[in-house]
């Protein structure tokens, strides 16, 4: 990453904004690789289920369901181990985490009846 005049203010107030930079640039092409291997996994699986429906004897039919199920589970190895790549790299789940709530002081209330 060059380092222009407008960023030289930056670097001498925080030196470590290009580390910063560089690792924000891997996290998003990190992002863009996984939604695209959703997106490819998700076309592969819509194919499979095209074969299903397209298959005219039951010896297709049983061929497009093995691959479908072979789709299937392989869909689901990629999910959990994007879900294990996210949990050791530390990142929580969206919205697991939700700030906790200040506990309110309790107002005095006022007594329902007077004695006299």
């Amino acid at each position: 990453m060059a380092q222009t005049a407008e960023s030289a203010p930056i670097m001498a107030v925080f030196p470590n904004a290009k580390v910063s930079q560089e690792r924000s640039d891997q996290t998003k092409k990190g992002i863009r690789q996984t939604l695209q291997q959703a997106v490819d996994l998700q076309h592969i699986a819509f194919k499979a289920a095209q074969a299903i429906e397209k298959a005219s004897c039951p010896v297709e039919l049983e061929l497009a369901q093995a691959r479908a199920k072979a789709v299937y589970d392989a869909t689901r190895s990629w999910d959990i181990s994007v879900d294990r790549v996210r949990i050791i790299r530390g990142k929580p789940m969206p919205g697991s985490l939700r700030p906790e709530s200040k506990a309110k002081p309790k107002k005095a209330q006022p007594s329902t009846f007077t004695e006299q």
